[in-house]
């Protein structure tokens, strides 16, 4: 095969790289994102993304085949390993749509992380709904339960996860391009949404803690 030709088959190879599944995760494909305001290119260990600053919201964004949907419902979370291979530290965000109608308001689940300079850190994002305080009429939903190993992104938004149209990966507003390697995307059935059951006891005291001296039954 010619040098050429060789180079050009090993960046399709790496382009298209993605980590088997494993345990509770199933892979899903690095390849063909969409790109807005972002560069993407091979990298050895995923996809590097150079986001500029010329937008609002630069972003990588992979979709569904148009007019289809994914069942994401039988997953509890999106996963996604990045790497930060700068000397600053990267805040992003991370959106799910189900519905081409999506406008990072309606149709849409959104939360935001950071990776600091140098490191490189898996990810999580929960498909179900993210509690609001309308909803429960508490100023702060109770703590999300924790991934085995990983960050959990707090966020906010509610999606229906039988039919999730696009997913992305962005930043908000930025005032200066940074960059970002994306290692891996998968999903997996660990359920990392607050249940609301039992959250307090017949007392009225919160039951996911313990203090000095709470009212016991006799």
């Amino acid at each position: 095969m010619k040098p050429a030709l060789l180079a050009i088959s090993i960046a399709v190879s790496l382009f298209a790289f993605s980590m088997p599944s494993r345990g509770d995760l199933t892979s899903l494909p690095l390849a063909g994102p969409i790109a807005g305001d972002a560069t993407v290119a091979p990298s050895g260990r995923g996809i590097a993304v150079s986001f500029g600053a010329t937008s609002q919201w630069p972003n990588v964004c992979w979709k569904a085949p148009a007019g289809s949907a994914w069942n994401w419902s039988p997953y509890g979370a999106l996963v996604f390993s990045l790497a930060n291979p700068t000397r600053n530290d990267v805040e992003f965000c991370v959106r799910v749509d189900d519905s081409a109608a999506a406008n990072g308001i309606v149709h849409c689940a959104t939360g935001k992380g950071v990776i600091k300079a140098g490191k490189a850190q898996r990810f999580y994002f929960a498909l179900s709904a993210h509690l609001s305080a309308q909803e429960t009429g508490m100023r702060w939903a109770p703590p999300s339960n924790a991934p085995a190993e990983g960050v959990n992104l707090h966020g906010a938004g509610t999606i229906d996860p039988s039919h999730i149209v696009a997913f992305q990966i962005f930043r908000a507003r930025p005032t200066v391009p940074a960059s970002l390697v994306v290692e891996s995307l998968s999903l997996t059935t660990e359920s990392l949404t607050p249940s609301i059951v039992g959250l307090v006891d017949r007392y009225g005291q919160y039951t996911r803690a313990d203090w000095l001296l709470p009212y016991r039954a006799a």
